[in-house]
C-alpha cells in the first residue's frame, strides 16, 4: 500500500532523513522505533505532505503522492493521528468526531463510523456533549484515535500514541491498536515504546540519526541483542 523509496529531507541544509526506504503491505502493522530525534515523526509528516522531502519518492495505493499537498494525500484516506494528539479542546467529543468525517465518503458513513467508534470506546457515547479539554491524557488520546477512525482510513499512521501516558493508558493504546490489526487495519506505527511496538508489529524499521539501521519481523527484531541493549536496557 505504502512504498517510501530512497527519500531525502533536510531542514536548512542539514539532514534530517538519509536515503529512507520502506513498505507497508496491506493489513499490516508496521513500526518504525528509535531514540527520540531519531527522525521518525520527521519520517511520518513528509509521508502526509507537511514536509516536502528533498529527493525520493513516496507512493500510496501505487500512486506517488510526494508531491501532493495534505489535504491531497488525506483525500486519499492515509490518515494520521499527530503526535501531542492535536484535538479542538473547546469543542464537544461528538464534533471532534465528526470533524474527522469530512471526507465525502466518510460522511455519508457518520451513523456507522460513530457507532465503530463508540463500541471500541464505549466512554465516548455517554460524554458525548462533554469538552475535549476536560478528558484526561489518555481519554484524549483515544480521541484522537477515534477521530482518525472516522475518516475510514485506508492506512492509519500514529505518531507516539502512548506518549506522556500512564501505563494503564499504554495498555489501553496497545490493545486497541491490536483491536484495529485483528479488523484488517493497515498501520504504520511509529513508538518509543519500542518492545510493545515490536510485539505487535508484523515487520518493523530501527531508525537513528536520520537513517534505517536494520529492519526485519517484529518478533526477529525483538530477539536482536543490539536491539535489546540499546532499546530494552537488556
Amino acid at each position: 500500500m505504502l512504498k517510501v523509496n530512497k527519500l531525502y529531507v533536510e531542514y536548512d541544509g542539514v539532514p534530517a532523513l538519509r536515503d529512507i526506504s520502506l513498505i507497508v503491505n496491506e493489513k499490516e502493522i508496521v513500526s518504525v522505533v528509535g531514540a527520540n530525534g531519531g527522525g521518525k515523526t520527521t519520517l511520518l509528516r513528509t509521508i502526509s505532505g507537511l514536509i516536502k522531502p528533498t529527493s525520493g519518492t513516496i507512493e500510496f495505493m501505487g500512486e506517488e503522492i510526494h508531491t501532493l499537498s495534505p489535504h491531497e494525500i488525506c483525500m486519499r484516506r492515509l490518515i494520521q493521528v499527530p503526535e501531542g494528539r492535536q484535538l479542538f479542546p473547546k469543542m464537544k467529543v461528538i464534533d471532534n468526531l465528526k470533524m474527522g468525517a469530512y471526507l465525502p465518503e466518510a460522511r455519508k458513513n457518520l451513523p456507522q463510523s460513530l457507532e465503530r467508534v463508540y463500541k471500541l470506546f464505549p466512554i465516548f457515547k455517554e460524554r458525548t456533549k462533554q469538552k475535549a479539554a476536560l478528558l484526561s491524557g489518555g481519554e484524549q488520546q483515544m480521541l484522537a484515535i477515534s477521530r482518525a477512525l472516522m475518516s475510514m482510513p485506508k492506512l492509519l499512521m500514529l505518531d507516539e500514541p502512548s506518549e506522556g501516558l500512564s501505563p494503564l493508558f499504554t495498555d489501553n493504546v496497545f490493545e486497541t491498536l491490536k483491536i484495529l490489526k485483528e479488523q484488517g487495519m493497515t498501520i504504520l506505527l511509529v513508538s518509543q515504546e519500542v518492545e510493545r511496538s515490536l510485539e505487535l508489529s508484523d515487520r518493523a524499521y530501527v531508525l537513528e540519526n536520520g537513517q534505517i539501521i536494520m529492519e526485519g519481523k517484529g518478533g526477529e527484531l525483538l530477539c536482536n541483542d543490539k536491539v535489546r541493549e540499546a532499546y530494552l536496557g537488556m
